[in-house]
């Protein structure tokens, strides 16, 4: 999903103001890949054929998705630090056998 910008042009004070969001035809692909076909954040209307987004609705799934994400650095860090460690004695090593 990319963002993109835009100037939203239905605010009540006739003032458009530059806003990002996502292109809810693209969220609805992500998700049918994602075997979310039931989000409801994702509106269409036949007779505009017009796409909407709530995007209240992204919130816990976008909270999750960052905990997961997360987990993972949080993961990497530590192999991070468990191989440079590993990295750290053989260097010591190779010093030691070529001296």
């Amino acid at each position: 999903m990319n963002t993109v910008k835009f100037h939203r042009i239905n605010d009540s004070d006739n003032n458009p103001k530059k806003t990002y969001g996502l292109i809810a035809q693209e969220v609805e692909v992500v998700m049918e890949q994602h075997n979310a076909k039931d989000f409801g954040g994702i509106l269409y209307n036949e007779e505009a054929d017009e796409y909407t987004l709530r995007t209240s609705d992204f919130i816990a799934p976008f909270a999750k998705a960052i905990q997961e994400q997360q987990n993972i650095i949080d993961s990497l860090k530590q192999d991070n630090t468990e191989l440079r460690t590993v990295l750290d004695t053989l260097t010591a090593r190779v010093t030691y056998l070529e001296s």
